[in-house]
């Protein structure tokens, strides 16, 4: 079908020419969407290079709708994405979707290296100058963490500013990229060039000199993100081509050091607009490992959706069937990422202040601790970086105020946090008993000029379990926003007369399992392949091996004759709390 680089291998070629693509991309991208959302789809990804975290790996990717019709054949870029679920053996993964997509230079590549206190000759950043003096090692490099290629990086102490990293390729017929893509992992700070034009910042000022330290030191898992950049393909030149990195130490006492780098070519991305989810080049593959039902996820992002207002966004998903690298994986649900898009979240671009943002809460890794829940607010646009600071500053004040007017039980939290999104959330949170409500996996977006809304995000831990009896009633007020949610006087009146509204419309009881029936023949013998593949008994969620925190079940027929009876004994509890709230 395309692959893609003549040898797609770590070390791309540095004097050979030849072509980056096949002569075959005429694949166009239709207009108006593709598919039957109500027919259960087939996702074929084949990854040569295998698959990783970070960065993204090529693969082949084919979508296929319930009638046969070929949605998609092309290039993507695949990554195992999510925080717990990464390790789940049935993972969720992250697709970007290209034309055709060729490492000009690939992750782990090898790199000659300059280390020490001496800076090199200015023109170390051109295809012309002489690193037969340099030494040569696979990335990623440094010293301190886990590297394939550990550099000198002077005394405990004495560590010198910066130390110096390049590489060459070589491009026949640069007039056939469309889209130039830099992926950089850093620690702490670092420049990059390609023949000899800076084309990437990262984490240092910027008048920032070879002998300068980087603006701040990269922390836990700041350590090994993969950051990326769009580049100029007009810097590529017809024969060799160099990207050279310099990286920074943030101080003489830092005690490591970490580089690698990529360049990924493209004839272009492709937005299709499958099953009406709108036109975009990027969705998740989620994978509903530990739930053994299969649409706890949708089912919840769907109910959002159905109340009605037009700012209630919440991801759309359809149910697909994965076959990866010839293995059959199982059902996933084919579906949208909480970012910024005139199909997704609308937001207008941001000023540079943080006047428009999207962020979620996690466990670690963000730059607000939370004061009302748990762990720490990151920032999913605008991008969670250095060259953000100001952007990130201004979340970080409209966060801080909301979150101590919800310390103080003060109602001006409402001029912060939109009152009927957060009266929305609340309620499908409760509905679904959601282990991680007020807790974790919280997301907010704000419009420039509005207030903040929220968007519910990761259901698979609910209608039961964990860490609760699995009973239908009952609440989880683990933080402290819950608490001041139950003090509010607006919060509890508007609750009272929503709960009324919905449970006459899309919460009835009839309407809920009326969905659950329809994703249920929309799955049909899927399920029996799935927990063939995936037992329901050997799923398992918890600390250890032997822990098992999801309630009881030894098959789907048992989980589900579980949830179907759940659901209604939980309307029925919220239906008596509420009316006595």
């Amino acid at each position: 079908m395309l692959l893609l680089l003549l040898g797609c291998e770590t070390d791309p070629p540095k004097k050979d020419g030849g072509p980056l693509f096949d002569s075959g991309d005429t694949w166009d991208t239709p207009t108006g969407p593709l598919g039957d959302p109500s027919l259960l789809c087939q996702v074929a990804l084949t990854c040569p290079d295998g698959m990783e975290d970070e960065p993204k790996q090529p693969c082949d990717l084919a979508i296929t709708d319930g009638t046969g019709e070929r949605l998609y054949d092309a290039m993507a870029m695949v990554e195992i994405r999510g925080r717990s679920s990464a390790s789940f053996p049935k993972p969720p993964y992250a697709i970007e979707l290209h034309g055709q997509a060729a490492w000009l230079v690939a992750p782990h590549a090898t790199w000659s290296y300059l280390d020490g206190a001496d800076t090199p000759a200015n023109d170390w950043k051109s295809a012309d100058f002489d690193e037969r003096a340099w030494a040569q090692g696979p990335a990623p490099l440094g010293y301190g963490d886990e590297v394939s290629t550990e550099i000198d990086g002077g005394a405990d102490g004495h560590h010198p500013p910066a130390a110096w990293f390049r590489t060459s390729f070589n491009v026949d017929d640069p007039s056939v990229v469309a889209e130039v893509e830099l992926g950089l992992l850093r620690d702490d700070g670092a420049r990059v060039w390609l023949n000899g034009t800076e084309i990437a910042r990262s984490n240092l000022a910027a008048d920032a000199g070879a002998n300068d330290w980087a603006t701040a030191s990269s922390e836990d898992e700041f350590e090994s993100t993969w950051y990326d950049w769009d580049v100029d393909p007009a810097l590529l030149v017809a024969g060799t081509n160099v990207l050279a990195v310099e990286v920074h130490q943030s101080n003489a006492s830092s005690s490591d050091l970490r580089m690698d780098a990529s360049l990924l070519a493209s004839t272009g991305r492709r937005s299709p607009d499958l099953f009406g989810m709108g036109g975009e080049d990027d969705w998740i593959l989620g994978s509903a490992y530990i739930d053994r039902v299969l649409w706890r996820n949708k089912l919840a992002y769907d109910l959002f959706q159905s109340f009605g207002e037009t700012d209630r966004w919440a991801a759309e998903q359809v149910f697909c069937e994965l076959t990866l690298d010839g293995d059959y994986e199982g059902v996933y649900l084919l579906g949208e990422s909480a970012k910024r898009d005139d199909d997704r979240i609308d937001i207008v671009s941001d000023d540079g202040t943080g006047s428009s943002f999207i962020v979620k809460l996690s466990e670690e890794g963000g730059f607000h601790p939370t004061e009302v829940a748990y762990g720490e607010w990151q920032a999913v646009y605008p991008e969670q970086d250095e060259e953000n600071a100001d952007a990130l500053a201004g979340i970080d004040a409209a966060l801080t105020t909301w979150e101590d007017a919800v310390v103080a039980r003060d109602e001006a939290q409402w001029d912060e946090v939109d009152l009927d999104s957060m009266v929305d959330w609340v309620i499908l949170e409760e509905l679904f008993k959601n282990s991680d409500a007020y807790y974790l996996s919280i997301h907010l977006w704000r419009d420039a000029g509005g207030k903040m809304m929220l968007a519910p995000w990761d259901f698979d831990l609910t209608l039961g379990y964990p860490y609760t009896d699995c009973g239908a009633t009952g609440f989880i007020w683990r933080t402290d926003l819950p608490q001041a949610l139950s003090e509010s006087p607006a919060f509890k009146a508007l609750l009272v007369e929503r709960w009324a509204e919905l449970r006459k419309g899309p919460l009835t009881d009839a309407a809920i399992l009326d969905r659950i029936d329809t994703y249920e023949t929309t799955l049909g013998d899927a399920i029996e392949r799935n927990f063939e593949r995936w037992p329901v008994d050997a799923i398992k969620f918890g600390w250890g091996d032997e822990d098992n925190w999801l309630c009881p079940a030894s098959s789907w027929e048992e989980e589900h004759d579980r949830v179907m009876t759940w659901i209604p004994e939980r309307t029925a509890w919220l239906d008596s709390y509420f009316g006595e709230y």
